[in-house]
């Protein structure tokens, strides 16, 4: 049997090859034939299987919801029937109290008892607490929401006064700091009258070599008029008292405060700068006669030196 079979395999195999080289393309489309069905076959055979779970999945559902109607139906009737007994109860209970406390009913004659513990272990109670609602969260969100706004606020707000506070303290401490600096620039300063002297002096010696220019004058004129300034600011918060002793110990006279006030000062500019009431310069025996610009250009010799004794 085997070598029959052998033989008959051998055979179709030579003609298998004798046939190869022209049946090449009907070999393949047999294959891709094959392959078609099998994938076909096997798609067939997933869907029929998902329908199938499908199916099971469906009749476990049906029957989970039966049990749980089945099991609801009887939850609902042990329900009634337990409040059927507790109205029993409640209405056994009225009765029993309103025979005992019937006013012709003498309260010796009522027995009371203890109520009997069972000796057997009873489980707790449990009272089951409904679930809050959604509107009640959000309720609840929204309050404490509303909370947390008027913190900020008020943390805002004393954040603020905090800083006002801090400003108003810092505009009194730069109004007392001014107040300081005013009370210190009215206070009267002495001043250095040797050191402007000296520098006067030795202003005047080199000046008697050569003529005064107008710039020169100017300059002059104007730091009269600067120590003039500074010498009214000194004496003017002076008071009476205190400026009878000065008048008395620079040898002037008093007779009002502002115009004494006035004559001392152009009497220490006069000291200073050396200049006399008819418009003349006067420093340490040296005249120097003012020119404007018109003598200046008629002559150039407007200086005129002196002695202490010529000049007074």
């Amino acid at each position: 049997m085997k070598n029959e079979l052998s033989g008959k395999l051998d055979s179709v195999r030579e003609l298998l090859e004798s046939k190869k080289g022209s049946n090449d393309d009907e070999v393949t489309k047999m294959r891709l034939e094959i392959e078609s069905l099998r994938k076909t076959l096997r798609d067939g055979n997933g869907a029929s299987s998902s329908e199938n779970a499908f199916d099971r999945y469906k009749r476990e559902l049906e029957e989970e919801r039966a049990k749980s109607a089945r099991r609801l139906a009887a939850m609902e009737d042990e329900i009634a029937r337990l409040r059927v007994v507790n109205k029993e109860a409640v209405a056994a209970a009225d009765v029993w109290k309103h025979e005992a406390l019937r006013p012709d009913n003498k309260r010796g004659s009522v027995a009371v008892t203890a109520i009997p513990v069972p000796g057997t272990r009873t489980r707790a109670r449990v009272t089951p607490i409904p679930s809050p609602s959604v509107e009640d969260l959000k309720l609840k969100e929204r309050v404490e929401h509303q909370k947390h706004e008027i913190e900020l606020l008020r943390e805002w707000r004393l954040r603020e006064l905090n800083g006002r506070r801090q400003a108003e303290q810092e505009v009194d401490r730069l109004k007392e700091k001014m107040a300081r600096l005013e009370v210190g620039r009215r206070t009267p300063t002495a001043s250095n009258l040797k050191t402007r002297l000296d520098k006067v002096a030795v202003a005047t010696a080199d000046k008697g070599k050569r003529p005064v220019s107008p710039a020169t004058q100017a300059v002059e004129v104007n730091d009269r008029e600067a120590f003039l300034s500074e010498t009214r600011g000194t004496l003017k918060p002076l008071k009476k008292d205190k400026f009878v002793a000065i008048c008395e110990k620079e040898g002037g006279s008093y007779s009002t405060l502002g115009k004494t006030k006035e004559e001392l000062a152009l009497k220490r500019a006069d000291v200073a700068f050396g200049k006399d009431r008819d418009g003349t310069l006067k420093k340490v025996g040296v005249r120097i006669h003012e020119v404007n610009e018109e003598t200046e250009q008629g002559t150039n010799d407007s200086t005129e030196v002196n002695d202490d004794s010529t000049t007074s």
